[in-house]
């Protein structure tokens, strides 16, 4: 059963820099909001308070909790959209805010909300940022004869984090993403993808360096939007195989590029750091449902990990483009081809390891029928065999769901010497993995056709 997490909601009156707040007796508070676990807090908040306020808005930033205090919510209010003779809200000077005040880190992100040149003031991150980009976007697309409508559908925002679609009176959409803390590098990764793949990937029109922000064209609709038909599944099989295939000779651009690094030697180097985490993390386990994985077998699992790793720079498998975040939400497909999009945890590594991850995720959470899901995997499969002999293949197939697991787990390897490999919900996620990889390592015969 999931449940919700209770914001409060302060919303920005842009023009008096003062705070709507719902009055109880003689103080006015901000109001709460409790948001479903399962949603995004920008989206939901946002559709909540038109519904019940009528009022619209943008997401600017969310503070989180802290010392059991509830997230705050910041949002600008857009134009004159309060109709106050409705509205059970009452302006207040945000240091005037009573019942429970503003935090001091609330009181800082609304300074560097109001005032952009406050030393912590990000981009997008203050007043009317969303207004400017809204022109810049114009501008972008004036050459098309297009005009952009005022209102904007916003999916994302906070900590400089942004995902906002922009739709145009005569049809076409554009949408704007901005990656904050700690997703900084999808801003050079994107660029790069952008500039020597532009095939595979949704279509750049234009980048702005201050926000680490870009825009693109909006193409067709991702996966999880539709029921999924068989061309749509083998049109993905082909781009990612064609997108990989020619990733082979820009490694070292791909790198350059912030991507993360998970080639076959990297993978076999860290093995010890990896399996001695998880041997730490076994012993943090303090739930009696499932039992911990002795060290003893951790070992086995890491000198099996190094051993496929060794395997394949046997066999001379090429380092490709990884995606490492695949699911059916970052397929997009228009009725004719497939784009790739979200590219935070991209890396170089084994090729095999995107689409068995996606062929995966499509099983477990779309209606896809699972013939056409092998079928997917055997196009990928063909289309490798213009680089790889079937012997090699082979060799891939054998060890693939355990250099999977490994490859889900390590990401781009930075969690291993950083607080987030110590954090509890972290220290769970990891535990399952190396469940997952000891599964794996049981089945005799590791080939994907018959372990997806």
């Amino acid at each position: 059963m999931y449940g919700s997490t209770d914001y409060r909601i302060a919303l920005l009156l842009p023009s008096s820099h003062q705070l709507l707040g719902r009055k109880v007796g003689n103080v006015i508070d901000l109001p709460i909001l409790p948001v479903p676990d399962t949603l995004r807090p920008a989206q939901y908040v946002l559709s909540a308070i038109k519904q019940r306020w009528h009022i619209e808005a943008i997401l600017i930033d969310i503070v989180p909790s802290s010392d059991s205090r509830m997230p705050c919510a910041i949002l600008e209010i857009r134009g004159n959209t309060v109709d106050w003779d409705s509205v059970p809200l009452t302006p207040v000077d945000y240091g005037h805010v009573g019942g429970v005040p503003l935090t001091p880190e609330e009181l800082r992100a609304l300074a560097a909300i109001l005032h952009p040149t406050h030393p912590t003031s990000q981009g997008i991150s203050t007043v009317g940022w969303v207004d400017s980009a809204r022109s810049w976007i114009q501008q972008l697309v004036a050459s098309r004869g297009l005009t952009l409508k005022r209102e904007v559908e916003q999916i994302n925002g906070g900590g400089g984090f942004a995902l906002i679609r922009f739709s145009s009176s005569e049809g076409p959409a554009f949408w704007l993403k901005a990656a904050g803390f700690p997703n900084q590098h999808e801003f050079p990764i994107t660029l790069f993808l952008s500039k020597r793949f532009p095939t595979y990937v949704p279509n750049l029109i234009g980048s702005y360096t201050n926000w680490n922000a870009w825009v693109t064209d909006e193409f067709g609709s991702a996966f999880d939007h539709k029921p999924l038909a068989r061309a749509a599944c083998l049109s993905a099989a082909v781009c990612l195989a064609e997108l990989q295939l020619a990733s082979i000779d820009h490694k070292e651009g791909l790198l350059r590029a912030c991507c993360g690094d998970q080639r076959l030697a990297v993978l076999r180097g860290r093995t010890d750091d990896l399996i001695g985490y998880l041997c730490e993390a076994m012993k943090r386990q303090v739930s009696t449902k499932v039992p911990r994985l002795p060290a003893r077998r951790l070992q086995y699992l890491g000198n099996l990990i190094a051993d496929a790793c060794q395997s394949l720079e046997s066999a001379s498998i090429p380092t490709v483009l990884i995606h490492n975040d695949i699911n059916s939400g970052n397929i997009l497909y228009d009725g004719s081809r497939c784009v790739v999009t979200d590219w935070a945890e991209a890396c170089i590594g084994i090729p095999f390891v995107t689409i068995y991850q996606l062929c995966r995720q499509l099983l477990r959470h779309t209606m896809a029928p699972p013939a056409v899901i092998r079928e997917m995997f055997g196009v990928y499969r063909a289309c490798w065999r213009r680089c790889l002999c079937e012997s090699q293949i082979m060799k891939v197939l054998r060890v693939l769901p355990l250099l999977s697991a490994v490859s889900n787990l390590y990401g781009r390897g930075e969690w291993l010497s950083s607080a987030q490999g110590h954090a509890a919900a972290f220290d769970t996620y990891a535990r399952s993995i190396a469940r997952h990889i000891d599964h794996v390592s049981r089945d005799a015969c590791f080939a994907p056709e018959y372990s997806l």
